[in-house]
């Protein structure tokens, strides 16, 4: 991938090219259905956003959906419910109780298991 090379050469600078970097690596792997190496990315990139724009900036909560959803990918479904029943309440908290995001995570906590219909990249 184009990205791993420029992540690899990337020397030492600010942290929101390796948010961008781990971000679009996520998706790409994503796209390409590898779920191990989108969830590396993936968990990357929620760790320098949870840094950089702290615990209830809107691209955090659905970082932390597509993790959740990568995780169950991966065959971790116990995680993935987890990780997905500690959004929601934070999805009820911060963006509200009737709020897109919050009424899909609720759909995806009753669901027998998660899936990436449930979680959209902004």
């Amino acid at each position: 991938m184009e990205f791993e090379s420029e992540l690899a050469a990337r020397p030492p600078g600010p942290d929101d090219d390796l948010l961008r970097l781990h971000s679009a690596l996520a998706a790409d792997y994503d796209t390409l259905g590898d779920c191990r190496d989108a969830l590396q990315h993936g968990s990357d990139e929620l760790a320098l956003r949870q840094r950089l724009q702290g615990p209830d900036h809107r691209q955090i909560l659905t970082a932390r959906a597509w993790v959740a959803c990568w995780t169950g990918e991966c065959g971790d479904s116990a995680a993935a419910l987890r990780l997905y029943q500690e959004l929601l309440s934070d999805q009820v908290r911060v963006p509200g109780p009737d709020h897109r995001q919050t009424l899909t995570a609720r759909a995806v906590r009753l669901s027998p298991m998660p899936s990436r219909q449930s979680v959209r990249r902004p």
